[in-house]
């Protein structure tokens, strides 16, 4: 089974990987679903859209896709 995803993940890197457009999409959505997950959960006002602010500009300055991709996941 570990295989499988490791597979499935492997894939959705190579899709991302092909793409400086998909590259941005990363670093623009893993904020936003950051930001909502905390909007929803915690109504912490402007902090999350904050943070997802410095989210995404941390992702994007990520020097390659795979760091960028490492970095969202984490």
């Amino acid at each position: 089974m570990r295989a499988r995803s490791r597979a499935a993940t492997n894939r959705a890197v190579d899709w991302v990987v092909d793409s400086e457009r998909r590259r941005g999409a990363v670093a623009v959505l893993v904020p936003a679903l950051f930001w909502l997950v905390l909007e929803l959960e915690a109504n912490l006002r402007v902090l999350p859209l904050v943070a997802a602010a410095a989210l995404s500009a941390f992702l994007y300055t990520r020097a390659t896709t795979r760091l960028t991709l490492a970095a969202g996941a984490d």
